[in-house]
């Protein structure tokens, strides 16, 4: 009866909480195709100091999938630290998954 408990406790406390999700993928092709200076402004737009086409591809990607779970455009930023996944720094509660194989990104974001 104790797991019982818990599984429904869990379940009236995820039904009272608005739990969105966003999706996005992106294509690192389209990053390599961009000349420098307009990497380097998007580079900025996004929060991030590299303009490695992979890297903007994967901020790309969870800026759009944030901004599809939130409806907004959250302040804060996507760091990405080597083998760990992305993290989401701002005001938000935001989960961030990401993957990419071959030409494609894909993110998700997961916001509470």
């Amino acid at each position: 009866t104790r797991s019982f408990q818990v599984q429904v406790r869990s379940s009236i406390l995820l039904s009272r909480s608005k739990i969105m999700i966003g999706i996005d993928c992106t294509s690192i092709s389209r990053w390599n195709s961009f000349s420098l200076p307009l990497r380097e402004r998007m580079a900025k737009l996004l929060k991030q100091d590299s303009t490695d086409p992979l890297t903007l591809a994967k901020s790309w990607a969870c800026a759009e999938a944030m901004y599809k779970a939130t409806g907004y455009n959250p302040d804060g930023y996507v760091s990405f630290e080597k083998g760990k996944p992305p993290t989401y720094v701002g005001q938000e509660k935001i989960f961030l998954s990401l993957t990419h194989e071959g030409n494609n990104v894909i993110a998700v974001a997961l916001s509470v």
